[in-house]
């Protein structure tokens, strides 16, 4: 069984001068920056961890097309095996790291993008579970979107930790052996994250600001 944890807006507050990956602990940093910045603040994230300037990092691709930090997950002096994933949507962006576990982390605008253009109902039938499907179609308007944005995120969080395409990764990503949670991401917009395992992990939540690196 998958359990599911939820984060508290609360619990966000500023980095420490220098960060460390530990085991068991997922560490999730927002920003207020869109697709343009994303990479921008990964590399900045993952430069505290590693203890190297962000030019220094080179980002590769593992199995499945999954990003990692080349070198064995970038086996800096003090940085350990980190392991990271990125979303961002509309005006958010999160980065997701821990320490020798997969890792997956997915946010989505709640009244922007695609509302109103997609059918909920129809994709929570192909990808979904069905009874999630079911409440759907009790709902409707906001109500809808929201609930569907929920059950969406936690599953796009589990598939980008496995490392595989969301097209028929439906049974896989439900049955694997995922410790899930959902992140409040802030006003206007839903968050997840999956980790690989069932153990229980401690999130810690921190705003990102690329002046505050000065201070590690």
């Amino acid at each position: 069984m998958r359990a599911m944890d939820l984060v508290s807006a609360t619990e966000w507050s500023e980095p420490p001068p220098g960060p460390r990956a530990r085991k068991g602990t997922i560490d999730v940093w927002r920003g207020a920056v869109g697709q343009d910045r994303a990479r921008e603040m990964l590399l900045d994230v993952l430069g505290r961890y590693t203890e190297r300037e962000p030019s220094e990092l080179l980002i590769e691709q593992g199995t499945g097309g999954k990003p990692r930090l080349a070198g064995a997950h970038g086996g800096a002096p003090g940085a350990g095996d980190v392991r990271f994933n990125l979303s961002h949507s509309e005006d958010v962006t999160l980065v997701a790291v821990s320490k020798g576990r997969e890792v997956g982390i997915d946010v989505e605008a709640i009244g922007r993008g695609r509302g109103g253009q997609i059918d909920e109902v129809a994709i929570a039938r192909r990808m979904l579970e069905p009874e999630q499907a079911e409440r759907l179609e009790r709902m409707d308007g906001m109500e809808r979107r929201i609930e569907f944005l929920r059950a969406w995120t936690r599953y796009e969080a589990r598939v980008k930790c496995l490392g595989i395409g969301i097209g028929g990764a439906r049974a896989r990503a439900q049955g694997a052996e995922l410790w899930t949670a959902e992140v409040e991401a802030g006003a206007g917009a839903i968050a997840a994250v999956a980790v690989q395992g069932s153990e229980r992990c401690v999130l810690r939540c921190w705003e990102w600001s690329a002046a505050s690196r000065a201070s590690r």
